[in-house]
C-alpha cells in the first residue's frame, strides 16, 4: 500500500480511468501493486482514504486491504 501505484490504480478505479499508458513500461512489482490499488478501489468504501493527513497509511484502508487479502 505504500507504493505510489498502489494509490495511482485505487484513484484510476475511482475516477473509472483505463490503465496506465505507461503500464507496461513498469516492472513486474509496480504493476502488481497497481492491480492492488485498482482491486482495493473496487472493495473499499468511496470514502476511505489510504493515507491521513499526516500522509500516514490510514487505519481503515489497511483493514480494507486485509479483508481484501482474505478474499483473494
Amino acid at each position: 500500500m505504500s507504493d505510489p501505484a498502489f494509490t495511482f490504480g485505487a484513484a484510476d478505479v475511482r475516477a473509472r480511468l483505463p490503465f496506465r499508458r505507461a503500464y507496461d513500461r513498469w516492472d513486474i512489482d509496480t504493476q502488481w501493486n497497481y492491480e492492488r490499488g485498482r482491486a482495493w478501489a473496487l472493495l473499499a468504501p468511496r470514502h476511505i482514504q489510504i493515507r491521513n493527513r499526516c500522509g500516514s497509511l490510514n487505519i481503515d484502508a489497511t483493514r480494507w486491504f486485509r479483508r481484501m487479502s482474505e478474499i483473494l
